[in-house]
Order: structure tokens, then sequence, then C-alpha cells
């Protein structure tokens, strides 16, 4: 398996402008795309056997009779997840006569184009990341990744349900990366801290240097395709409340946390192809495709607030 990189790394390694640019375009949609680190994998699926609980140990007296007792015996339990790489694609499909009389005005349209496909197609796997996407070809979002769920009980927000929260995610012994909300719980943080009289704190984005919020030094990435009424995606919890998820990004050993696996020999899964002239109209088509799918190799590196009241 591949060492793990960013989405601009990726794309830069292959020298190729084009590439380079819808790679940009994505990063643009949010800046989680700017920390969440990317994993070439070899085919179209991987089987990671993520770890239920650790083999048992314990204290033992002089000359114990080890033999038969699970308190020194058990072993590490896991489950075998099988995540399969799928295609986000979009077609931009330009007529002619919009090119020509666009050039003469020194605008490119199907470079407008084919980056308004790569945000759409930013915008696509952001949604599918919080949404209940087990039947193919979607991909399987984290409500339905097994990861650690708690429950906020039907409550609103509070600095003690997001520790909660923060002190469920052990893959990485007690390190948290990243937590995720829509605007409106984002707005709630943003009540709670100015409740305390305090300031807010922000982590700076390593490509763009966008300010991020953050808590605890954690960067919080705004994604409203959480929806304030989430009965139909919560896969392993019902409600008619809100989400709020907290996590790891992987560190390249595929143990560790969230990453996005795309097939090897690909620039980040980013594939532009100018397939010429339409057969049955005046217009040139470019197919922008993204091949590759979320993944939490790691159950408790991420947790799922839920129930949080709007």
């Amino acid at each position: 398996m591949a060492t793990s990189t960013s989405l601009a790394a990726a794309a830069a390694h292959y020298n190729n402008p084009i590439v380079a640019g819808v790679a940009e375009s994505v990063i643009t949609v949010s800046p989680f795309y700017e920390f969440v680190p990317f994993v070439a994998i070899a085919g179209n699926t991987v089987t990671i056997n993520r770890e239920n609980a650790l083999g048992a140990a314990a204290f033992a007296a002089i000359d114990a009779t080890l033999g038969g007792a699970a308190g020194y015996n058990a072993g590490l339990t896991t489950a075998a997840d099988t995540f399969a790489l799928t295609s986000c694609i979009g077609q931009a499909e330009v007529d002619r006569f919009v090119s020509v009389t666009s050039a003469s005005s020194g605008i490119d349209h199907m470079a407008i184009e084919v980056a308004s496909k790569a945000k759409n197609i930013g915008q696509k796997w952001m949604e599918a990341l919080v949404v209940d996407g087990a039947s193919a070809p979607n991909p399987i979002g984290l409500p339905d990744q097994n990861l650690v769920e708690v429950s906020s009980g039907a409550a609103a927000l509070s600095f003690a349900l997001m520790d909660s929260t923060l002190d469920a995610v052990v893959s990485k012994n007690g390190t948290v990366d990243w937590i995720m909300m829509n605007s409106g719980q984002l707005s709630a943080y943003k009540a709670l801290v100015r409740g305390t009289g305090g300031s807010y704190e922000y982590v700076t984005s390593p490509v763009t240097n966008r300010n991020i919020l953050s808590y605890e030094g954690i960067p919080i990435f705004r994604n409203d395709y959480i929806g304030d009424v989430e009965a139909t995606n919560l896969a392993t919890t019902g409600g008619s409340d809100t989400s709020v998820y907290a996590g790891n990004f992987d560190d390249g050993s595929m143990k560790t946390g969230l990453c996005m696996l795309y097939p090897v020999g690909t620039p980040a899964g980013i594939d532009v192809r100018a397939l010429g002239e339409s057969h049955s109209t005046n217009a040139d088509i470019t197919r922008v495709i993204q091949y590759g799918t979320w993944c939490l190799a790691n159950r408790k590196g991420a947790a799922r607030l839920h129930s949080v009241t709007p």
C-alpha cells in the first residue's frame, strides 16, 4: 500500500496543470481537503481488519498460573471491512460558438466548466462523508462505518458533550485531529465561547491559509450536508436531530483514522479526459472523474455525537 499524501501534493506530483487545477478547485470546496490524507491502493477494493478489542493483559503474581485465564489469554478481536472504490463523474459540454466568442474576450469557457464540475465533485464527496450511502455506487459514509456512538440525550451542544465526543476517539491515544458540524452547530459553538467571555481560537489551513475555528487546537470543519433533521441519515442510531463528528486522520498505517482511498497510478484519483467533438451537437466535451472512497481504518478513530438539538 502506498504512503499517504495530501490532495495538493498528489496532484502536483504528476506535473499536469489540468489535474492540478481540478485539485485546486476541489480544495476550494472545503479546507477539510487540505488535511485529509489520500492513500493509493492497488485494485478497486481494500479489506481492513479493524480493531474491536485489544488482546488481554493483566498483572500477575510470582508463579501465577496463566493457562486458561481469560484475563491473560484473551486475544485481539477484529472485524473485516471492505472498502470499494467508486466513481464521481461530471461531464462538461461547451457549445463551440460559446467557446469561440468567449475566447475572443480572453475567456476559456471549457476551463470554467471543468472547474465547476470539480467543485461539484468535491461537494459530492463532502455529502457522501456524512450520509449513509451503503448502497453502491455510493461510498459508505461515516453513519454506516461502525464508528463510536455518543448520545446527547436530545440536548443542545455543550462543552461537556464535545469533551465526551473527543474522549471517545482513542485510536491515537487521546489525540484528536478534526471536528465536523453544520453551520447551526457551529453557531451554537460560537455562542458557547461568547458565553464564557473567552475568545475564539483558530488554526491555519496548510494550502490556502484559511482561518479555521478550533476547539482545544482541533480544527472544526463546517459541513452543511449534516442535516438539522437527520433521521434518514442515521444508520446506527435513529433520531430526528443532528450530529457532530470528531475523529483522527489516518497516519499512513491504515490503522488510525479517516482517509480517502484512490487507485494507484492516478493523481489522487483524478482523471480528466478531453473527449472531443460531440456527435449530436456543435459542442466539445470534457469528462472530469475522481475515483475513490472514504475509509475509516479504525472504528475507534472517529465518534459521532448524535441527537443534538438544532
